[in-house]
């Protein structure tokens, strides 16, 4: 092989590995304050608009605290969350707020979208694989509806619990014994039966 023949597979080589580097680097991007989207080739398609993380310090190992990835999705329009160990094994979340209180601590957003793996792994509770999602592109974040807001407090008619306010009508707690003896009680669990005699005549 000529000199000039060695130059010019070199050449080749140099645009070759340029071209690689560029398709690899082009996976991991940056979307910033697009979203990342995310398909697994089945018609399933997520787009990623936030990342961040939980970290629990454990009182008896202060300097390994659990840390748990968070990523904000948005799918056919309703947000939901992949959270777990790493993105190999992430699990399928509710929205931010309840996956807060459910991990026992404040999700800490990224201010813009971090590079991201080529594949997510959707696993299921007990570890098994359900999914690996392929990014495919940066894009516009779609549109969604917002966070719904936490709840303040239970509904007004739980706050009474099982008693009755005092001075309330005495026929409105206790049956009168001719309604106990004429009618079998209407409120009993379904599957439970109340056997003969137990109750009086």
């Amino acid at each position: 092989m000529s000199r000039r023949d060695s130059m010019v597979w070199a050449a080749c080589f140099v645009v070759a590995a340029i071209s690689a580097g560029s398709a690899t680097a082009a996976v991991g991007e940056a979307c910033g304050v697009q979203a990342a989207r995310y398909e697994n080739g089945k018609g399933f398609s997520a787009a990623v608009i936030r990342a961040g993380e939980v970290r629990i310090v454990n009182p008896l190992r202060p300097l390994t605290p659990e840390v748990t990835q968070i990523l904000e999705v948005v799918i056919g329009a309703k947000r939901a969350t992949a959270y777990g160990p790493d993105f190999t094994s992430l699990r399928r979340g509710g929205a931010p707020q309840a996956m807060q209180a459910a991990l026992g601590g404040p999700i800490t957003w990224e201010a813009a979208l971090p590079p991201l793996p080529e594949t997510l792994g959707i696993v299921a509770d007990d570890g098994t694989p359900l999914a690996d999602l392929t990014f495919q592109r940066c894009e516009a974040p779609p549109a969604a509806a917002p966070e719904p807001a936490a709840r303040k407090g239970g509904k007004p008619e739980a706050a009474g619990g099982k008693g009755r306010p005092k001075g309330g009508s005495k026929s409105a707690s206790k049956p009168s014994p001719k309604t106990s003896a004429s009618q079998p009680p209407a409120k009993t669990p379904s599957g439970f039966s109340i056997p003969q005699g137990a109750v009086g005549e």
